[in-house]
């Protein structure tokens, strides 16, 4: 009964992935070329976003990572080009489950979400 349970809980353990979902909107009046999300280590990478679409991908945190970061967010289009930092991770371990991104003429909006809103 023990062996049963440990066994259990180590594929809990094992099960459980440590990362953070990214929700964009294109709320610009052009198409996105190419949109980058990266924590440093790892990134997730759009393309062609149009305009009023959204798109969502979950960042997985690799167990490489040790120490305290951020996050940042580039987006490439014929009209403009914008990079903004946001976010924090400590000890490899990030502080929220999801934001969403939304993109506008001027401006990049990043709010972080509960984990019901997404």
């Amino acid at each position: 009964m023990k062996k049963i349970i440990f066994i259990s809980v180590i594929l809990v353990v094992l099960s459980c992935k440590s990362g953070v979902d990214f929700k964009v909107l294109n709320s610009s009046n052009t198409t996105i070329d190419s949109l980058i999300i990266s924590n440093g280590y790892d990134e997730i990478r759009f393309s062609r976003i149009y305009v009023n679409e959204t798109k969502k991908d979950f960042m997985e945190f690799s167990s490489d990572i040790k120490n305290d970061g951020g996050y940042f967010v580039e987006c490439y289009s014929e009209e403009f080009y914008k990079k903004e930092n946001f976010g924090y991770y400590s000890n490899g371990i990030p502080s929220n489950t999801s934001f969403s991104i939304v993109i506008k003429k001027n401006t990049i909006k990043i709010n972080e979400l509960l984990k019901t809103d997404y």
